[in-house]
């Protein structure tokens, strides 16, 4: 999946492709699951240790 994709970007220290992919997955969460959904939640949380 792209969460998983973006963690590995992550843990090689290459923000510039991590960031990008857990955006685009977050809005496809939020479009897909609504914003409270535990799934969205875990994005998010993701997305947010990186910025």
């Amino acid at each position: 999946s792209r969460n998983n994709l973006a963690g590995a970007y992550r843990t090689a220290g290459d923000l510039e492709r991590a960031i990008p992919l857990l955006e685009r997955t977050l809005a496809d969460r939020e479009r897909m699951l609504g914003t409270d959904h535990p799934l969205t939640k875990v994005i998010r949380a993701n997305l947010s240790a990186l910025q």
